[in-house]
């Protein structure tokens, strides 16, 4: 039953970007903020630690590369892009659609402080695997009490 309620949702969804894009169309947008496009789906991610980093694992099948946006800004990593329909075939309608496309987001809290230079980012086989390679810890330092 679950399943049969997330697929309406996302049906429902789709019906209502699809009457927001046709207004748009005719009209214009209602306000300026309506002009900015919004993220219209969560891809799935695996996200784990080993002993120095953290690992971020997103599944992006048909994203390209150019399409990504990757930032870190403090301990916050924000991943962004946006998966486009593309099809040569003369569509005359569509009988079943079940891939999201359009913009997505997501933002991860980085638990420690990493080594910004070392952060490395693969695309492979549509998943993108990000890792955050921690900074070592720094050891305690002794503080000596002068007397006056």
């Amino acid at each position: 039953m679950g399943s049969i309620r997330i697929r309406i949702a996302k049906d429902f969804e789709r019906l209502e970007e699809q009457m927001r894009q046709m207004m748009d169309n005719l009209f214009g947008p209602v306000n300026p903020a309506a002009a900015v496009p919004l993220p219209r789906f969560r891809p799935a991610v695996d996200v784990y630690e080993t002993p120095g980093e953290m690992v971020i694992r997103m599944e992006l099948a048909g994203v390209v590369k150019e399409e990504l946006s990757l930032t870190l800004n403090q301990q916050q990593l924000n991943i962004s892009g946006r998966r486009r329909f593309y099809t040569n075939d003369p569509v005359q309608r569509f009988l079943q659609l079940e891939i999201d496309y359009g913009l997505f987001a997501r933002t991860f809290q980085v638990p420690r402080l990493i080594e910004e230079s070392q952060i490395r980012a693969e695309y492979n086989n549509g998943i993108l695997e990000v890792r955050l390679p921690f900074r070592p810890p720094t050891p305690a330092k002794t503080i000596t009490v002068k007397e006056e």
